[in-house]
């Protein structure tokens, strides 16, 4: 049985949508249903008469005449037209009745990707693009998510949560494509190695601690350092030896071999040694 990936994105005007949709597409042939495009060609719209306000009007009046259903019905009507195993991306869904009938249709095949930003950086984004053209409406007028509920119940549903505050559309790619397993398929057994690029303080200690439920083992070379201080569920915790998260997984934990040990702070059994036998290997 042919298994097709399904992208949907949703979050609120200019949060990045669009550019994450884009890159889908082209850096792994992702096909694009785009909901605007949808609803331009049920109102007979070019697209320079597409306005966005006219457009969301037709978005609320088809979610009632559906049932929420025809951002579904789109996707499937572009699926008859693919190859079996070509994913999709949907540039976007916009409400949490939409989320729930694509779920229902694709089940473990769809992931939701949730992308969203302060309202400044939204603003800022929207002014220099759209925003700039003499007569254009507000941004309140042009965005589709005014509802603080709805966009609510959309970040909680969602597979993958980013923030794009300061990422650019490349950054999001990254972090989809991670999620997507296209980088690499699931079954395949990595190794990755977390190296520091300058002298310090990069946040190493914090990207090892947010990945390590991934892992089955981790590793840590070298001397005590000066800390590494990240989140937790039981709050901030600092570690000088150990992996950084090491507290609140249950992989395996390996330390190098030629570590440096602080003899008076280690118990020695824990490891298996004596006081005498610890050298540096």
């Amino acid at each position: 049985m042919n298994h097709r990936q399904i992208v949907i994105i949703s979050g609120k005007t200019c949060s990045g949508k669009t550019g994450l949709a884009d890159l889908l597409n082209h850096e792994y042939g992702f096909a694009v249903v785009r909901t605007r495009e949808v609803l331009s060609q049920q109102l007979n719209l070019t697209p320079s008469d597409a306005g966005r306000e006219a457009l969301i009007q037709r978005g609320h009046e088809q979610d009632h005449e559906t049932h929420a259903e025809w951002v579904l019905q789109a996707v499937q009507h572009a699926a008859t037209k693919l190859y079996p195993s070509r994913p999709i991306v949907v540039d976007h869904v916009s409400s949490p009745n939409q989320v729930k009938a694509l779920r229902k249709a694709f089940g473990p095949d769809l992931v939701h990707v949730h992308l969203w930003a302060s309202a400044t950086t939204l603003e800022e984004r929207y002014q220099a693009g759209e925003g700039s053209v003499p007569g254009a409406p507000s941004y309140s007028k042009i965005d589709h998510l005014k509802n603080d509920e709805m966009v609510l119940a959309l970040k909680r549903d969602a597979d993958v949560r980013i923030n794009t505050n300061r990422s650019d559309a490349h950054d999001t790619l990254v972090r989809v494509a991670a999620r997507l397993h296209l980088f690499t398929p699931p079954d395949v057994r990595l190794v990755d190695v977390l190296i520091g690029g300058q002298y310090g303080s990069e946040g190493k200690g914090n990207v090892v601690s947010y990945l390590a439920r991934e892992y089955d083992v981790m590793v840590r070379v070298g001397g005590p350092n000066a800390g590494h201080t990240v989140a937790s569920p039981s709050g901030p915790y600092t570690y000088h030896h150990l992996p950084s998260g090491s507290r609140d997984v249950k992989a395996r934990l390996l330390l190098g071999p030629g570590m440096t040990i602080e003899s008076p702070r280690v118990p020695w059994r824990l490891f298996g040694l004596s006081q005498a036998s610890t050298v540096a290997a």
